[in-house]
């Protein structure tokens, strides 16, 4: 069981496995809102918080925070269950629980300005090497099927275990090989390094609503 992973954060609509789970009408006027001013000074505190992977067309850094309520209609607006709640509770894309098909929906969905149209998903699937089942000597390939774009291929090593090659100029970051991995051994880092970026990190904390 992932501890930190929550499949029902924001969902409303509809969830998975046939639950739903209201979202709060009124966090975005509440003090403690996401929105308020308090929240802006909390999150504002946690300068050295890593990056997270927010729906596609997210403003930059602090600027999200400003601007989305946390309202959950971007979450409610993917087809594929993907967006949670981090633990400041606004809207992560986490791709272990399937990939991005970069629909749109969730950006059509936002009217607060948080989430822009068209712009470029910053995200590229990226190896954690500890975790590789391939790496510790154990038969997987499961990460290459599921790449349609086939920017992951296996390269034969001494001692006959396969080393999974990621290429960074052919992946969509649509994080299909991240939900096949048996071993949360994929994560996800910057296209375009910034000065927060981090090397593919362990998996986000994430909660229900």
């Amino acid at each position: 069981m992932r501890s930190i992973l929550s499949k029902h954060a924001f969902t409303g609509r509809h969830g998975r496995d046939g639950d739903s789970v209201s979202v709060s009408s009124g966090s975005s006027h509440s003090p403690t809102g996401t929105g308020s001013p308090a929240r802006r000074a909390l999150l504002r505190g946690r300068v050295n918080a890593p990056v997270v992977p927010r729906p596609p067309g997210a403003l930059e850094g602090l600027a999200f925070g400003d601007a989305c309520t946390s309202c959950g209609d971007c979450a409610r607006a993917c087809e594929e269950g993907i967006i949670l709640r981090d633990r400041d509770g606004l809207p992560v894309v986490d791709l272990r629980e399937g990939e991005c098909t970069f629909c749109g929906a969730c950006t059509e969905a936002c009217e607060t300005g948080a989430l822009i149209p068209d712009q470029p998903w910053p995200w590229r699937a990226a190896l954690r090497p500890a975790a590789c089942l391939s790496l510790n000597g154990i038969a997987c390939r499961a990460c290459e099927d599921p790449c349609e774009p086939r920017a992951i291929r296996f390269e034969l090593r001494t001692g006959g275990c396969a080393a999974p090659l990621f290429t960074e100029a052919d992946c969509t970051g649509c994080g299909a090989c991240i939900s096949a991995c048996p071993n949360e051994a994929i994560g996800l880092v910057r296209a375009a390094p910034t000065p927060d970026s981090l090397p593919a990190s362990e998996p986000m904390e994430t909660r229900p609503c």
